[in-house]
């Protein structure tokens, strides 16, 4: 403003000094005292951002934020106004005396009592007596910590651990003992890609769990979707016709218990090959085609009811085909829209393109993350979608949540937010890409403020169909950070707290051959307090420490969702942590041996997750071990290791662990042993007969038309021949 008014004169700059005309002089005092009045209202607003202050021992306003910094604001709100009322008399007076006087006041009440009287406060009446003083305020932080993180009802229950575990008490918590998961999913996505991808352009982007009603029993599952992928279409074949026309859509889904295993070392499949076949009712697919997935790239646009068949799945001597029947995507017959989107994806043969006919359709953002952030991107989804069967139909489900990093007196144990919900389950049809917002947390206040700015885009949970209700489960990784969270703010104890003496931590494990994280993996679980209740657990070990001091639940039934409860050991009795199991069993020499033996051999061992398991009031230790040889490159679950109390067994099925242990036939004192004979080195005539014997196999297969059985046949043939071969 004083620029302007320079150039067109009214400023006059003389050798006495600089001179303004009345009107330009009364403009810029108005300007001035409007200024300080914003700064009066900025320090108004500034007083609640103490309710998100971190200065303290704890998140939220402290001591010296209640009783220093916030009267500061009230005096220098106060001095502002004043300043803005006295640069006002500057518009009638001569000289600048008001303004320089009431900005002056300011700065000097701003360096005063915005930084010395906190500081004073904080090191004479806090730090002496620190523990007195911050005590209010660090029972509102837990408390608010425990609300934002959905952690303030979490109920907690002793377990009396005993060790008493009989094979009765094994035999009479079969729905927990049946479900124990002996694939770990990252050698389980390995052998499905294997075995399972059946061609190149087929791919699995993960491995997911889930539960389902098997033969009248609830069985604990893993499983991944078939897609595609035209990247990996050979060079020639990887056109525009095939890319957009042609391969469309992934075919089906892979899945199996996560407890069986073939003679082979490898899953026995619930749902395989293609078309999918199953023995189960429950999981028959009558629609496997899937046109929205994990793997489609925002330029992997499909047009279907053209000219071209799409292709399904291959047979012996030719390929199977279909047109698409569903209502995905949009009519693209007329020539503005084909000229339309050939300028969106700068791609003229959309426009140009004889074989798109006038019932043609065009399927956009098929990748179901980045069709639910163009729909609702006020919703932070999952990164992990999981497929679910439901009547014959595939969906995605993938968990959605709400957060703020405004929440006081909250703990923020990121830069995003200090308050989460996971307050949305959303549906993607795989066939059609229709997508339907459900409110899983209708209390949420931020999900109530977008359902009243945005009404009809959440439905109640009530109105998701009843088989897509029953795959509902409690996301991994919110419960990750809540059990994070969990480890310091259990204590609720503000002296406790303040020392942090009972601090805990989340236990490490071996995987493969690193050290990494317990992370939380569900089970289902057959306590007083759960029946068969498929759930999420973790354990917890005391800071620095290596025992296991709790372990926390979260359950994922539709009639007890959310509901978490803590199961705490007597303080008195020490009880094994996962790493401490671990070091027993590298420990063991019979098993070390082995480990050693097999690597000599040429195979890669992988020792799979250490999944602690309560049963009846003991805890049962299982880890599985894998073998992938340098040939195939398919892991296979070749042993069981089982820890119970002060026995370690090692056996080929994990029946046989239990057995072993169990049966008094596993010594308990420091030299425990290993019930499995070590492996033998094959001769020449095992090998002869295990090769005649893959051999038959792969005939048998191929004269069924079971092209994958064959190829791993053919493989694990290979195998031996290069064994033969040294």
């Amino acid at each position: 403003v004083m620029v302007i008014y320079l150039f067109d004169g009214s400023v006059e700059i003389r050798p006495a000094g600089v001179r303004l005309l009345p009107h330009v002089k009364a403009h810029l005092s108005t300007l001035a005292a409007l200024f300080l009045a914003n700064m009066a209202f900025s320090y108004r607003l500034q007083m609640y951002d103490l309710l998100y202050s971190a200065k303290g021992v704890v998140s939220g306003a402290g001591y010296t934020d209640v009783h220093a910094n916030l009267q500061v604001f009230w005096v220098l709100m106060a001095v502002a106004i004043i300043s803005a009322v006295v640069v006002l008399f500057n518009i009638r007076s001569k000289g600048w005396v008001y303004p320089v006087t009431g900005v002056g006041m300011l700065m000097v009440t701003s360096l005063v009592a915005g930084s010395l009287y906190p500081a004073f406060v904080q090191n004479f009446r806090v730090k002496p007596n620190e523990l007195k003083q911050e005590t209010p305020y660090i029972k509102r932080s837990i408390k608010a910590t425990q609300k934002a993180y959905g952690l303030d009802k979490v109920k907690r229950v002793k377990f009396d651990l005993d060790n008493k575990l009989t094979l009765d008490d094994i035999n009479s918590s079969e729905a927990t003992i049946e479900n124990i998961r002996l694939w770990d999913w990252r050698p389980l996505l390995t052998t499905y890609r294997q075995i399972q991808e059946i061609r190149p352009y087929y791919v699995f982007n993960d491995v997911d769990i889930d539960r389902y009603v098997i033969d009248g029993k609830k069985r604990q599952i893993l499983t991944s979707a078939r897609e595609m992928d035209t990247d990996k279409l050979q060079e020639k074949a990887r056109t525009w016709v095939n890319k957009h026309m042609v391969f469309t859509h992934g075919y089906g889904l892979t899945m199996n218990a996560v407890n069986e295993v073939s003679d082979e070392g490898l899953p026995e499949f619930l749902v395989k090959d293609l078309p999918p076949e199953t023995d189960h009712k429950e999981l028959k697919i009558t629609q496997p085609r899937i046109y929205y997935g994990e793997v489609a790239t925002e330029t992997d646009y499909a047009i279907v009811n053209t000219e071209n068949e799409e292709f399904d799945y291959p047979a012996e001597d030719k390929n199977i085909t279909s047109h698409y029947k569903g209502k995905g995507g949009f009519n693209i017959g007329s020539a503005l829209k084909k000229a339309a989107l050939a300028y969106t994806y700068t791609d003229i043969n959309i426009a140009i393109s004889s074989a798109i006919q006038p019932d043609s359709r065009i399927m956009l953002h098929r990748n179901v993350l980045s069709r639910v952030k163009k729909i609702a991107p006020f919703i932070t989804h999952d990164k992990d979608p999981y497929i679910v069967i439901d009547r014959g139909r595939l969906f995605w489900v993938i968990d959605g949540y709400t957060h703020t990093k405004n929440y006081p007196y909250s703990q923020a144990f990121n830069e995003d937010y200090n308050y989460i919900r996971n307050s949305v389950k959303t549906v993607v049809d795989a066939y059609n890409g229709k997508v339907d917002f459900y409110m899983a947390d209708s209390k949420d206040p931020i999900l109530k403020t977008f359902n009243k700015i945005y009404p009809n885009t959440f439905k109640p949970l009530a109105k998701m169909p009843k088989g897509l209700q029953e795959h509902l489960r409690y996301p991994e990784d919110m419960f990750s950070l809540q059990s994070e969270v969990y480890a310091t703010y259990h204590m609720s104890n503000p002296q406790v707290f303040y020392n942090k003496e009972d601090k805990w931590d989340i236990p490490t494990e071996v995987y493969e051959s690193k050290q990494q994280m317990v992370d939380p993996y569900y089970v289902i679980l057959q306590l007083a307090q759960s029946k068969n209740d498929f759930q999420l657990i973790r354990p917890f070990t005391p800071i620095g420490k290596n025992n296991m001091i709790s372990w926390m639940s979260i359950n994922s039934e539709p009639d007890k969702y959310g509901q978490i409860l803590l199961y705490q050991f007597s303080k008195k009795k020490l009880v094994y942590g996962p790493s401490q199991v671990e070091a027993r069993i590298d420990q063991n020499p019979e098993i070390s041996e082995s480990f050693s033996l097999w690597s000599q051999q040429g195979s890669r061992v992988i020792r799979g997750n250490l999944l602690v398991i309560p049963v009846k009031n003991s805890l049962l230790f299982v880890e599985p071990i894998y073998l992938q040889s340098e040939q195939s490159q398919i892991p296979e679950l070749k042993r069981v290791i089982a820890v119970f109390g002060s026995k370690v067994a090692m056996a080929n099925t994990f029946d046989e662990a239990l057995e072993a242990i169990f049966s008094g036939k596993v010594q308990t004192d420091e030299k425990l042993v290993d019930t499995t004979k070590k492996p033998k080195k094959e001769t020449l005539a095992d090998l002869v007969k295990k090769a005649n014997s893959f051999y038959k196999k792969a005939t048998a297969a191929q004269k069924e038309g079971d092209w994958s059985a064959y190829g791993q046949h053919i493989k694990e043939l290979g195998s031996i021949l290069e064994k033969l071969k040294k």
